[in-house]
Protein backbone atom coordinates (compact mmCIF):
# COMPACT_ATOMS: atom_id res chain seq x y z
CA UNK A 1 0.00 0.00 0.00
CA UNK A 2 1.26 3.45 -1.15
CA UNK A 3 0.39 6.21 1.58
CA UNK A 4 0.35 9.82 2.16
CA UNK A 5 -0.64 12.08 5.85
CA UNK A 6 -2.41 14.94 3.83
CA UNK A 7 -2.62 17.95 6.71
CA UNK A 8 -4.78 20.88 5.50
CA UNK A 9 -3.84 24.27 7.29
CA UNK A 10 -3.95 27.70 8.00
CA UNK A 11 -2.45 29.92 10.82
CA UNK A 12 -1.15 26.84 12.55
CA UNK A 13 2.23 28.10 13.42
CA UNK A 14 2.03 27.09 17.11
CA UNK A 15 1.51 23.12 16.19
CA UNK A 16 3.20 22.44 12.92
CA UNK A 17 6.33 22.25 13.46
CA UNK A 18 5.72 20.02 16.92
CA UNK A 19 3.52 18.05 14.46
CA UNK A 20 6.23 17.58 12.02
CA UNK A 21 8.55 16.40 14.44
CA UNK A 22 6.46 13.76 15.51
CA UNK A 23 5.89 12.83 11.85
CA UNK A 24 9.53 13.07 10.99
CA UNK A 25 10.20 10.45 14.32
CA UNK A 26 7.58 8.69 14.12
CA UNK A 27 6.35 7.43 10.89
CA UNK A 28 9.99 7.10 9.12
CA UNK A 29 9.92 3.25 9.81
CA UNK A 30 6.76 2.70 7.80
CA UNK A 31 7.70 1.96 4.23
CA UNK A 32 4.37 2.76 3.28
CA UNK A 33 4.35 6.20 3.97
CA UNK A 34 5.31 8.30 0.71
CA UNK A 35 4.93 12.23 1.37
CA UNK A 36 3.34 14.24 4.22
CA UNK A 37 1.84 17.07 2.11
CA UNK A 38 0.81 20.44 3.55
CA UNK A 39 -1.29 22.10 2.09
CA UNK A 40 -1.69 25.81 3.45
CA UNK A 41 -3.21 29.02 2.99
CA UNK A 42 -1.91 30.74 5.90
CA UNK A 43 -0.97 33.85 6.59
CA UNK A 44 1.63 33.34 9.20
CA UNK A 45 4.84 31.74 9.64
CA UNK A 46 3.59 28.33 8.68
CA UNK A 47 4.60 28.03 5.69
CA UNK A 48 7.99 28.83 6.60
CA UNK A 49 8.05 26.78 9.02
CA UNK A 50 6.91 23.39 6.76
CA UNK A 51 9.50 24.64 4.34
CA UNK A 52 12.24 24.82 6.59
CA UNK A 53 10.92 20.90 7.22
CA UNK A 54 11.14 20.36 3.97
CA UNK A 55 14.69 20.48 4.12
CA UNK A 56 15.99 18.15 6.64
CA UNK A 57 12.75 15.43 4.71
CA UNK A 58 12.22 15.46 1.61
CA UNK A 59 8.99 13.71 1.92
CA UNK A 60 7.57 17.03 3.20
CA UNK A 61 5.86 18.90 0.59
CA UNK A 62 3.77 22.29 1.18
CA UNK A 63 1.36 22.95 -1.27
CA UNK A 64 -0.01 26.81 -1.21
CA UNK A 65 -3.35 28.04 -1.68
CA UNK A 66 -3.45 32.16 -2.67
CA UNK A 67 -6.59 32.38 -0.21
CA UNK A 68 -8.60 30.26 2.43
CA UNK A 69 -11.42 28.86 0.64
CA UNK A 70 -12.57 26.25 2.95
CA UNK A 71 -11.33 22.87 4.23
CA UNK A 72 -13.23 20.98 1.27
CA UNK A 73 -10.94 23.01 -0.92
CA UNK A 74 -7.97 21.79 0.37
CA UNK A 75 -9.42 18.22 0.63
CA UNK A 76 -9.93 18.06 -3.05
CA UNK A 77 -6.43 19.52 -3.80
CA UNK A 78 -4.80 16.58 -1.52
CA UNK A 79 -7.06 13.82 -3.36
CA UNK A 80 -5.97 15.15 -6.96
CA UNK A 81 -2.47 15.20 -5.56
CA UNK A 82 -2.55 11.61 -4.32
CA UNK A 83 -4.80 10.30 -7.99
CA UNK A 84 -1.96 12.28 -9.53
CA UNK A 85 0.76 10.50 -7.87
CA UNK A 86 -1.00 7.14 -8.01
CA UNK A 87 -1.45 7.28 -4.30
CA UNK A 88 -3.85 4.17 -2.54
CA UNK A 89 -4.10 5.64 1.01
CA UNK A 90 -4.92 9.10 2.34
CA UNK A 91 -3.88 9.44 6.38
CA UNK A 92 -5.44 12.80 7.09
CA UNK A 93 -5.58 14.74 10.23
CA UNK A 94 -5.79 18.27 11.64
CA UNK A 95 -2.56 20.13 12.21
CA UNK A 96 -3.58 21.12 15.70
CA UNK A 97 -2.97 17.48 16.65
CA UNK A 98 -0.30 15.01 17.45
CA UNK A 99 -0.41 11.57 17.15
CA UNK A 100 0.95 8.58 19.36
CA UNK A 101 3.27 6.27 18.37
CA UNK A 102 2.44 3.97 15.86
CA UNK A 103 -1.03 5.13 15.53
CA UNK A 104 -0.68 5.88 11.64
CA UNK A 105 0.77 2.75 10.61
CA UNK A 106 -2.28 1.02 12.53
CA UNK A 107 -4.58 2.58 10.61
CA UNK A 108 -2.70 1.70 7.63
CA UNK A 109 -3.34 -1.53 8.99
CA UNK A 110 -6.38 -1.63 9.61
CA UNK A 111 -7.02 -0.31 5.87
CA UNK A 112 -5.11 -3.66 4.38
CA UNK A 113 -7.72 -5.70 6.01
CA UNK A 114 -10.53 -4.34 4.22
CA UNK A 115 -12.12 -1.18 5.70
CA UNK A 116 -12.75 1.75 3.14
CA UNK A 117 -12.02 4.30 6.08
CA UNK A 118 -10.81 3.91 9.39
CA UNK A 119 -10.54 6.87 12.60
CA UNK A 120 -8.61 6.83 15.41
CA UNK A 121 -9.32 7.48 18.78
CA UNK A 122 -8.99 11.66 19.91
CA UNK A 123 -7.53 11.78 23.59
CA UNK A 124 -7.96 15.26 24.83
CA UNK A 125 -5.16 16.53 27.01
CA UNK A 126 -7.22 19.09 29.25
CA UNK A 127 -7.31 18.71 32.62
CA UNK A 128 -10.67 17.43 34.48
CA UNK A 129 -10.71 19.86 37.29
CA UNK A 130 -11.51 22.58 34.87
CA UNK A 131 -15.22 23.00 33.42
CA UNK A 132 -14.29 23.12 29.99
CA UNK A 133 -11.37 20.34 30.22
CA UNK A 134 -14.49 18.30 31.84
CA UNK A 135 -16.34 18.84 29.19
CA UNK A 136 -13.98 18.05 26.76
CA UNK A 137 -13.58 14.48 28.54
CA UNK A 138 -16.79 13.97 28.61
CA UNK A 139 -17.36 14.85 24.82
CA UNK A 140 -14.34 12.34 23.65
CA UNK A 141 -14.90 9.61 26.29
CA UNK A 142 -18.81 9.53 24.99
CA UNK A 143 -17.45 9.53 21.19
CA UNK A 144 -15.40 6.53 22.05
CA UNK A 145 -18.39 4.42 23.65
CA UNK A 146 -20.47 5.23 20.70
CA UNK A 147 -17.90 3.95 18.34
CA UNK A 148 -17.24 0.73 20.40
CA UNK A 149 -21.23 0.42 21.39
CA UNK A 150 -22.77 1.54 18.39
CA UNK A 151 -21.65 2.67 15.14
CA UNK A 152 -17.89 3.78 14.77
CA UNK A 153 -17.89 7.61 13.90
CA UNK A 154 -14.68 8.74 11.89
CA UNK A 155 -12.93 11.86 13.49
CA UNK A 156 -11.38 14.32 11.21
CA UNK A 157 -8.96 14.32 13.95
CA UNK A 158 -6.76 11.62 12.70
CA UNK A 159 -8.21 8.88 10.02
CA UNK A 160 -7.27 7.08 7.10
CA UNK A 161 -8.95 5.85 4.12
CA UNK A 162 -8.95 4.40 -0.06
CA UNK A 163 -8.27 7.20 -2.82
CA UNK A 164 -10.53 7.02 -5.68
CA UNK A 165 -13.36 6.12 -3.62
CA UNK A 166 -14.41 10.01 -2.87
CA UNK A 167 -12.83 11.74 -5.20
CA UNK A 168 -14.30 15.30 -4.43
CA UNK A 169 -15.92 17.23 -1.40
CA UNK A 170 -18.92 19.63 -2.41
CA UNK A 171 -17.31 23.26 -1.78
CA UNK A 172 -18.62 24.67 1.98
CA UNK A 173 -18.77 21.57 3.52
CA UNK A 174 -17.89 21.71 6.88
CA UNK A 175 -17.71 18.28 8.86
CA UNK A 176 -16.03 16.44 5.87
CA UNK A 177 -15.18 13.51 8.58
CA UNK A 178 -18.59 13.15 8.78
CA UNK A 179 -19.33 13.15 5.49
CA UNK A 180 -16.36 10.80 3.95
CA UNK A 181 -17.60 8.38 6.63
CA UNK A 182 -21.64 8.38 4.98
CA UNK A 183 -19.70 8.05 1.75
CA UNK A 184 -17.70 5.27 1.97
CA UNK A 185 -20.92 3.17 3.29
CA UNK A 186 -23.29 4.53 0.80
CA UNK A 187 -20.52 2.55 -1.68
CA UNK A 188 -20.26 -0.31 0.02
CA UNK A 189 -17.00 0.39 2.33
CA UNK A 190 -17.11 -0.56 5.55
CA UNK A 191 -16.25 1.69 8.37
CA UNK A 192 -13.61 1.13 11.69
CA UNK A 193 -12.58 2.77 14.81
CA UNK A 194 -9.03 1.87 15.92
CA UNK A 195 -9.05 2.93 19.80
CA UNK A 196 -5.13 1.69 19.59
CA UNK A 197 -4.33 4.34 17.11
CA UNK A 198 -4.15 7.34 18.97
CA UNK A 199 -4.08 10.91 18.84
CA UNK A 200 -4.14 13.75 21.34
CA UNK A 201 -6.02 17.08 20.89
CA UNK A 202 -6.23 20.21 23.03
CA UNK A 203 -9.92 21.63 24.02
CA UNK A 204 -11.06 25.22 24.12
CA UNK A 205 -10.09 26.85 27.02
CA UNK A 206 -12.41 29.57 27.06
CA UNK A 207 -16.62 29.67 26.47
CA UNK A 208 -16.57 31.72 23.51
CA UNK A 209 -13.63 29.29 22.02
CA UNK A 210 -16.10 26.27 22.96
CA UNK A 211 -19.67 27.53 21.85
CA UNK A 212 -18.19 28.94 18.48
CA UNK A 213 -16.32 24.98 17.67
CA UNK A 214 -19.32 23.48 18.65
CA UNK A 215 -22.07 25.78 17.03
CA UNK A 216 -19.68 25.35 13.75
CA UNK A 217 -19.74 21.58 14.27
CA UNK A 218 -23.30 21.24 15.10
CA UNK A 219 -24.16 23.05 11.72
CA UNK A 220 -22.06 20.88 9.68
CA UNK A 221 -24.10 17.83 11.17
CA UNK A 222 -27.59 19.92 9.84
CA UNK A 223 -25.23 19.46 6.39
CA UNK A 224 -24.54 16.37 6.61
CA UNK A 225 -28.69 14.71 7.28
CA UNK A 226 -29.29 17.07 4.06
CA UNK A 227 -26.35 15.91 1.84
CA UNK A 228 -27.04 11.98 2.99
CA UNK A 229 -29.98 11.67 5.03
CA UNK A 230 -28.65 10.37 8.29
CA UNK A 231 -26.76 12.16 11.53
CA UNK A 232 -24.18 11.18 12.62
CA UNK A 233 -24.42 8.49 15.66
CA UNK A 234 -22.69 10.58 18.00
CA UNK A 235 -25.67 12.77 18.17
CA UNK A 236 -28.08 9.91 18.09
CA UNK A 237 -30.97 10.91 20.75
CA UNK A 238 -30.26 7.08 22.27
CA UNK A 239 -26.49 8.20 23.10
CA UNK A 240 -27.91 9.97 26.16
CA UNK A 241 -28.29 6.38 27.84
CA UNK A 242 -24.62 6.34 27.32
CA UNK A 243 -23.39 9.39 29.07
CA UNK A 244 -23.12 7.74 32.73
CA UNK A 245 -20.16 5.59 31.64
CA UNK A 246 -18.47 8.36 29.82
CA UNK A 247 -18.21 11.16 32.82
CA UNK A 248 -15.46 11.98 33.49
CA UNK A 249 -15.47 11.65 37.23
CA UNK A 250 -18.56 11.94 39.85
CA UNK A 251 -19.39 13.75 42.33
CA UNK A 252 -21.54 16.63 43.09
CA UNK A 253 -19.09 18.77 41.34
CA UNK A 254 -19.82 16.68 38.39
CA UNK A 255 -23.35 16.85 38.33
CA UNK A 256 -23.33 20.74 38.19
CA UNK A 257 -20.95 20.14 35.44
CA UNK A 258 -23.06 17.69 32.95
CA UNK A 259 -25.60 20.12 33.96
CA UNK A 260 -24.37 22.99 32.64
CA UNK A 261 -23.18 21.10 29.98
CA UNK A 262 -26.66 19.55 28.71
CA UNK A 263 -27.80 23.04 28.56
CA UNK A 264 -25.20 24.59 26.89
CA UNK A 265 -24.80 21.74 24.29
CA UNK A 266 -28.86 22.36 23.42
CA UNK A 267 -28.72 25.27 23.53
CA UNK A 268 -25.66 25.57 20.99
CA UNK A 269 -27.55 22.81 18.83
CA UNK A 270 -31.04 24.62 18.32
CA UNK A 271 -28.93 27.86 17.39
CA UNK A 272 -27.03 25.43 14.97
CA UNK A 273 -30.23 24.46 13.57
CA UNK A 274 -31.53 27.81 12.94
CA UNK A 275 -28.16 29.00 11.31
CA UNK A 276 -28.52 25.90 9.33
CA UNK A 277 -32.22 26.85 7.79
CA UNK A 278 -31.07 30.81 7.46
CA UNK A 279 -28.00 29.84 5.49
CA UNK A 280 -25.73 30.50 7.79
CA UNK A 281 -22.86 28.25 7.23
CA UNK A 282 -19.31 29.12 8.58
CA UNK A 283 -16.72 27.42 6.34
CA UNK A 284 -14.55 29.81 7.00
CA UNK A 285 -14.68 29.71 10.57
CA UNK A 286 -13.22 31.69 13.26
CA UNK A 287 -10.19 29.94 14.86
CA UNK A 288 -10.11 28.86 18.58
CA UNK A 289 -7.18 29.93 19.23
CA UNK A 290 -7.14 28.20 22.81
CA UNK A 291 -6.65 25.06 20.89
CA UNK A 292 -3.79 25.31 19.34
CA UNK A 293 -1.10 24.73 22.23
CA UNK A 294 -0.97 20.80 22.54
CA UNK A 295 2.19 19.37 23.44
CA UNK A 296 3.15 16.16 24.92
CA UNK A 297 6.13 14.73 26.50
CA UNK A 298 8.37 17.31 23.11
Amino acid sequence: MRAIIGIPAYNEAKNIGKLLRVLHSKVSPDPRIENIVVISSSTDATNGIVKGWALSDPRVILLVEDQRVGKASAWNRLMAYAEEKGIDALVYMGADNLPARHAISILLDELEKGYGIVGGRPIPVDSEKTFLGWCTNLQWNLHHIVCMKVKPKVSGEMCAFRTQVVREMPPGLINDDTYLERLFEIRGYSSGYCDSARVFLKGPATLIDMMTQRRRIYIGHHQIRMYTGQKPSTIWFGNILLLKDALPSWGFRSFIYVTMDLFIQGLLYLTAKLDFYTGNLPYRWRIAQTTKSLQYGL
